[in-house]
């Protein structure tokens, strides 16, 4: 989601965009420690940990040894409830960073294995093949179900969305689809649904909680070079950011990050071949691009994100504000 993307949400949306809401506002620069283009696990690790690594890399650093993440830090010693809300794959690089440590991103069965370890209170994603073996519908060759791991540890399970019913302080997973979650206007729920689920339920923790909430097909529309499903993706993630933006309002003692790990595509808005159209989404690659990302910010401590500051830097301004918490 760089900052053309966003660009586009504010101008079909002028007169309610969620990203006017925001007065704290930076810019990130995504270079990775090894080359000038990041990717999702070394742009993720460098939000979660406030250090730059290599492109591929889980949360590790440049000598593959672990890095400890801000959700690690806030759970186990600020005793936050935690929680991962994707429509990836939950093992995909930017759920992944906040709790796995891999030297690759592509060991999807390791991050699998750690995240069902991990002391996490609610996790919402796809990916649920990599948690199953194979002769139960997934792709483990180890033999193991983690999914039953998970409800012998006590969490509540579902390969469906269930909105609400739950016990305060339930621990939840919900894994579904059995790899990336549809589309945005393809399905009975919204991102917002799954993210205010997962807050219903952290909330519920005296301590607090930190929660990641991915829009991840704003990515797959960039790499498609598809500017009608990126729209879509855009429509449905300034949703999310209205409701989390209603919620913390209301609640005053939350702070609120809204950024990205690398901007897809080279987006562009130009003048459009077709004259029945508004505007042209053109493309310059389907790869990622080396172009800033924004930076909103809103809560206590959203002051801090003004400005133009490595990527890493998100992390270590986040590692601070962990660090003040009573």
């Amino acid at each position: 989601m760089g900052l053309n993307q966003v660009s586009s949400e504010i101008i079909f949306n002028r007169q309610n965009s969620p990203f006017k809401r925001f007065f704290d506002v930076g810019m990130s620069v995504t270079c990775p420690a090894d080359a000038l283009i990041t990717d999702s696990a070394a742009g993720g690790t460098a939000i979660s940990t406030g250090h730059k690594t290599y492109n591929g890399a889980i949360a590790v650093d440049t000598l593959k040894q672990p890095l400890e993440t801000i959700f690690e830090y806030a759970v186990t010693q600020k005793k936050k409830a935690a929680g991962l809300v994707s429509t990836a794959p939950i093992t995909d690089a930017t759920p992944a960073v906040f709790f796995a440590h891999t030297d690759t991103r592509k060991k999807h069965l390791e991050i699998a294995q750690q995240l069902v370890n991990a002391p996490l209170q609610v996790v919402i994603g796809g990916g649920r093949k990599y948690f199953l073996p194979n002769d139960q519908g997934g792709v483990r060759t180890d033999g193991l179900n983690l999914i039953q791991s998970l409800t012998d540890k006590g969490y509540i399970y579902s390969s469906e969305y269930i909105q609400d019913g739950y016990k305060p302080n339930s621990k939840l997973w919900m894994l579904l689809d059995t790899s990336a979650i549809s589309k945005a206007g393809t399905r009975p729920f919204t991102l917002g649904d799954l993210a205010m689920t997962a807050i219903g339920q952290l909330k519920q923790n005296k301590n607090g909680y930190v929660l990641m909430v991915e829009s991840s097909q704003i990515d797959y529309a960039g790499h498609n070079n598809d500017g009608t499903h990126l729209k879509t993706e855009m429509e449905e993630f300034a949703n999310l950011v209205h409701r989390v933006l209603d919620f913390i309002e209301k609640d005053g003692n939350t702070l609120l990050i809204v950024t990205a790990d690398h901007e897809t595509g080279g987006m562009s808005l130009v003048h459009p071949d077709d004259k029945t159209q508004p505007i042209a989404y053109k493309y310059t690659t389907k790869g990622h691009s080396a172009g800033v990302v924004g930076v909103w910010a809103k809560g206590p401590g959203s002051e801090l994100f003004r400005g133009v500051y490595e990527n890493n830097e998100i992390g270590k301004k986040l590692f601070s504000i962990a660090k003040s918490w009573k």
